[in-house]
């Protein structure tokens, strides 16, 4: 993978994590549904992908969990995808030192691990070393070992600034 392609995985990313964040924002209303419904009968008229779809948009509760869900998915990929590819260039260019000097890098692992599993902290013994661990008012330590993460530990602006973070360090500081 050369530079350019990571920066490219890291742009979709971010075009993905800004598309999932307008859905959030548009399910928040509850007029939007309607006006997609008559909207998608014109567009769908061949494939039917969203044939059935009714039911899950005017069900505000079903509707709201079931964006909840695809923002996880959304989430999940942002977190643990550009981490292993970053990991990746990093290693075949040999900058792994670099990586892990930098001050985010081990909160985005742990991070990383809990999107991985089952969205629970689960600190190894190599984890433990490095705790407690703090980067922009996310604190990590021991305590939390065994707790669901959640928006409260890592908010989607905090993904955000992280994400971008990590971009700028790799079109200014690497090779």
């Amino acid at each position: 993978m050369t530079k350019d392609e990571l920066i490219g995985i890291f742009r979709t990313a971010k075009n993905n994590y800004r598309l999932i964040y307008v859905l959030i924002v548009q399910t928040s209303q509850e007029d939007v549904m309607l006006d997609f419904i008559s909207l998608y009968k014109k567009f769908d008229e061949k494939i039917k992908i969203l044939d059935g779809i009714e039911p899950l948009l005017l069900d505000r509760k079903v509707l709201i969990h079931s964006v909840e869900q695809l923002h996880m998915t959304v989430q999940r990929a942002v977190i643990k995808e550009l981490f292993e590819g970053v990991k990746s260039y990093w290693k075949s260019t040999k900058q792994t030192a670099l990586l892990r000097s930098q001050n985010w890098y081990q909160i985005w692992r742990i991070i990383r691990n809990c999107f991985s599993h089952d969205y629970r902290f689960r600190f190894s013994d190599h984890d433990k070393k490095f705790l407690p661990i703090s980067w922009k008012g996310i604190e990590l330590d021991e305590r939390m070992d065994g707790e669901f993460i959640t928006i409260g530990h890592f908010s989607y602006e905090k993904i955000w600034i992280l994400v971008n973070e990590v971009e700028v360090f790799l079109k200014n500081e690497l090779a």
